[in-house]
């Protein structure tokens, strides 16, 4: 997680939540494909995200920064923020709700302890 959080601009999103029966679950998202029970945390980067209705993550706009060739939308997901890359030309206003979705092949799994990923 130190790496994925040090490395990259933004840096990688994460979010703490718990997995049974290979679902993870953390406020404003379940996932499938969890590689095992217990606490985990789950990593995405900002340009692996697809906004649009019906995705599996669910959060607000917090706040909205026009960089010139994109879009980043901070996002309040689950008690923490999520920053998003969109399309330059898309603007939502703050406070309105989000859905968007991660391939679950570009999501990463974490020992939320330890801090390490879990490879399957």
């Amino acid at each position: 997680m130190f790496v994925g959080g040090f490395i990259g601009s933004p840096p990688m999103n994460f979010a703490v939540g718990e997995a049974s029966g290979g679902e993870f679950q953390s406020p404003g998202t379940t996932v499938s494909g969890a590689p095992r029970d217990g606490r985990l945390t789950i990593g995405f980067r900002a340009e692996d995200v697809v906004i649009g209705e019906g995705g599996r993550f669910q959060g607000s706009v917090f706040e909205v920064e026009p960089t010139g060739d994109a879009t980043y939308v901070v996002t309040e997901l689950g008690g923490s923020h999520a920053v998003i890359r969109a399309d330059k030309k898309f603007r939502p206003e703050p406070g309105i709700p989000i859905s968007f979705d991660v391939e679950p092949s570009q999501l990463l799994y974490f020992d939320t302890d330890t801090g390490r990923r879990i490879r399957e």
